[in-house]
């Protein structure tokens, strides 16, 4: 399977697709470009793409609004049905598997400071937005634990204040986005105490 996943620190979705459909991508890509995978381009700003092994990526700025677009593979869970926003030509995934796939991922990467904690700060943002669905967690829980490294991740993003302005820099995350992913943060504590 393959996951698209569109982040900014306002919106974040996901597309799983099989294997013979990022053939199909990496040849539409280079053939017509990355705006075949948008209904329409008017309002955004489509960056360079990267194409390669582990799939495609790009940014997009839309409304002053970066967005980093990744379709990358990922088979571990099973998927809910996915949903069609009328901005995309491709479905993506379920609020669900959005908070499934990027638990995962964050009990895989927490530790790894070279990821400036983008999947805790993707799951704050997404939680900012929407309440945990409990099928969520417990869909990544048949994989493998994700709570503790979550809980993990938070105490060491909240103690590590120099770190945390790294990460935060290093991802170009503007200062009003910041409290907003704190308490997004906050959120999580709480649901998972």
């Amino acid at each position: 399977m393959l996951t698209l996943i569109i982040l900014s620190f306002a919106l974040l979705y996901f597309l799983n697709i099989r294997p013979e459909s990022l053939r199909y991508l990496r040849h539409l890509v280079y053939d017509q470009g990355i705006a075949a995978l948008f209904q329409s381009t008017t309002d955004i700003q489509l960056g360079e793409s990267t194409i390669n092994q582990y799939g495609i990526r790009f940014p997009v700025a839309v409304n002053e609004t970066n967005i980093k677009v990744e379709i990358v593979a990922n088979g571990a869970f099973t998927l809910d049905p996915p949903i069609h926003p009328k901005w995309a030509n491709i479905p993506c995934l379920s609020i669900g598997d959005r908070f499934t796939s990027k638990l995962m991922a964050n009990a895989d990467r927490w530790n790894d400071s070279s990821t400036q904690s983008r999947d805790l700060i993707d799951l704050a943002m997404l939680r900012v937005n929407h309440e945990i669905p409990p099928q969520a967690i417990a869909k990544a829980e048949e994989t493998y634990e994700v709570k503790k490294p979550l809980l993990k991740a938070i105490k060491n993003f909240i103690e590590k204040e120099e770190y945390r302005n790294k990460c935060f820099q290093q991802l170009n995350v503007p200062e009003d986005k910041r409290k907003i992913i704190m308490n997004g943060i906050d959120l999580l504590t709480v649901d998972f105490q």
